[in-house]
């Protein structure tokens, strides 16, 4: 919840995507968001 949290994603959207609820918003893996918003 905390990692959802950091990186501005709805931890709601992110499990009910996981859980493979319908109509929930897509929510790629949380290591994609996290190395895309890392600093280079």
């Amino acid at each position: 919840m905390t990692t959802c949290d950091k990186l501005g994603v709805s931890f709601w959207d992110y499990l009910g995507n996981r859980l493979a609820i319908p109509d929930v918003p897509d929510v790629p893996p949380l290591p994609d968001l996290i190395r895309a918003r890392a600093p280079t």
